[in-house]
């Protein structure tokens, strides 16, 4: 196509020179100029050189002109990189970290039975499946004995058959047992989360045990049961976890976690009879089981147990403090009657508070269990007016002796410790004190956190621990107001 341009005249301007006539230019095809216009403008494209070709600038999506440029060869792909010295070590330890679990674990099973410093027993102890302080392990449910509506005892059973876990089972709880309090973590597998549980003593009486889905007085003869008590708990996860398990189901357990060792902080080493020995547990609710542990402990030693124990409901202690028909109790009761049985009600005195019936642990109810069951303590009485009732006993005459780093009975030292230490471990510590010293008289507190904070002080934390911290509370105030008969004294927050 030929463009030809035609300019128009638009006016004219009146200058110095003359007139400046101004014009535009029109494009049109193939017509000629106007009849008036004397002037044709013809502008057409040059002829494409044949050594220009049309090219694609890579630097712009627009298509230009350039000169032909012979096609480059494709370049040769980039080496590998090689690794680095850090990526071949961090790939050479985890093959070695591999091998060396399948090896352990391979071997696990045949290791012999030991214990750390601090009396727990060792993973490779219990073999492959065996109780230990570090993994959970399954436990069957084989008895459901209901407490109350809100309460019930579960009885677990070891699930491996292994013959090296169940005898290293049982020696991790015949060992829990003679150390004095333990507990026991339980998983909740879906929240992985863990709560710990003081298994009740095992007690047969004269009827037996029996449960809600079958007789069970016959319990494992091996020794790899044990007994939780449990209350359900609209905030509790494992308590409404454990509600849940029925029998032939399984749960995960760890443990033993060893605590404290009473008798040797009774100084009762040997069952020398010696009744002049003292414990008294304030126990809110499921710490009965704590109580029943430490009354275990110590009963068979020749000391004498007092238990307060308070619940919400009466339910949990029907016929506690009653005749009552032993079949008609429930577990904790009959567990109870079984130890008065066995070692005397004089021994073993138990009283019942319950909040919906206004009654409730008082102060009075605590001087009368610490006077002992003859109205006597280890030192003072505790009747008004003070010292009107001072006791002859041979208590008052020996002077305190404790040493203060003693690691049972000085109380700036218990006020650092988590638990005892194993008597049978490495690192076995005996009494500091000196020879005349008897031990201590113990009053344990144990229950919900608000229950021991209330009676004994807030435990503290330290180290990532939780630690018994300073006596407060109500028996901090008694202990504040006579300090001669609490030296005779410690008090444990469990």
């Amino acid at each position: 196509m030929r463009l030809t341009f035609q300019p128009r005249l638009l006016g004219s301007t009146a200058t110095a020179a003359g007139p400046r006539r101004t014009c535009s230019i029109r494009p049109f095809c193939r017509q000629r100029l106007h009849h008036h216009s004397q002037q044709r403008l013809t502008v057409s494209r040059p002829a494409r050189p044949p050594s220009l070709r049309w090219q694609r600038a890579y630097s712009s999506s627009r298509p230009c002109l350039g000169p032909a440029q012979p096609a480059a060869a494709p370049s040769p792909p980039p080496p590998p990189p090689q690794p680095s010295k850090r990526r071949r070590a961090i790939v050479l330890g985890s093959l070695a970290v591999l091998v060396g679990g399948t090896v352990y674990w391979a071997t696990a099973g045949s290791a012999s039975g030991s214990f750390d410093d601090n009396g727990q027993r060792r993973l490779a102890a219990g073999g492959r499946g065996g109780l230990n302080t570090e993994t959970f392990v399954p436990f069957a449910v084989v008895a459901r004995d209901r407490v109350s509506p809100t309460a019930f005892v579960l009885t677990l059973r070891l699930l491996a058959e292994d013959g090296v876990a169940r005898t290293a089972t049982a020696a991790a709880v015949a060992t829990a047992w003679q150390h004095g309090l333990w507990s026991v973590e339980v998983k909740q597998p879906q929240l992985q989360i863990a709560r710990d549980y003081t298994p009740l003593p095992r007690v047969v009486g004269e009827h037996g045990e029996h449960g809600e889905h079958g007789e069970h007085g016959q319990h494992s003869a091996d020794g790899t049961e044990i007994r939780l008590f449990v209350r359900v708990v609209p905030s509790g996860e494992v308590s409404k976890y454990l509600s849940r398990r029925a029998v032939g189901s399984t749960v995960d357990v760890r443990g033993p976690r060893l605590s404290f060792d009473v008798a040797a902080r009774m100084g009762g080493d040997t069952d020398d009879g010696d009744s002049d020995r003292q414990v008294v547990v304030l126990a809110g609710g499921t710490g009965i089981s704590t109580a029943l542990q430490a009354a275990k402990a110590v009963l068979g030693r020749g000391a004498a147990v007092s238990i307060l124990w308070a619940n919400r409901q009466a339910d949990d202690s029907i016929g506690v403090t009653a005749t009552i028909d032993a079949k008609e109790a429930n577990p904790i009761v009959r567990d109870i009657k079984a130890l008065q049985t066995r070692y005397g009600a004089d021994r073993l005195r138990v009283l019942s508070f319950v909040d919906a019936q206004q009654t409730w642990i008082t102060e009075p109810a605590v001087r009368q269990a610490i006077a002992g069951p003859n109205g006597k303590s280890s030192g003072r009485s505790w009747y008004w007016p003070w010292g009107r009732q001072e006791t002859t006993s041979s208590a008052t005459t020996q002077p305190d002796t404790t040493d203060p780093s003693c690691v049972y009975h000085s109380a700036r030292t218990l006020e650092r410790l988590d638990a005892d230490v194993f008597r049978g471990s490495a690192t076995t510590r005996t009494c500091s004190c000196g020879a005349g010293s008897a031990g201590k008289n113990l009053v344990l507190v144990s229950g919900p956190d608000g229950f021991i904070a209330a009676w004994a002080g807030a435990k503290t934390w330290a180290g990532g621990q939780e630690r018994q911290g300073p006596l407060g509370g109500i028996l901090g105030h008694m202990a504040a107001r006579d300090p001669e008969t609490f030296a005779r004294w410690q008090v444990l927050k469990l």
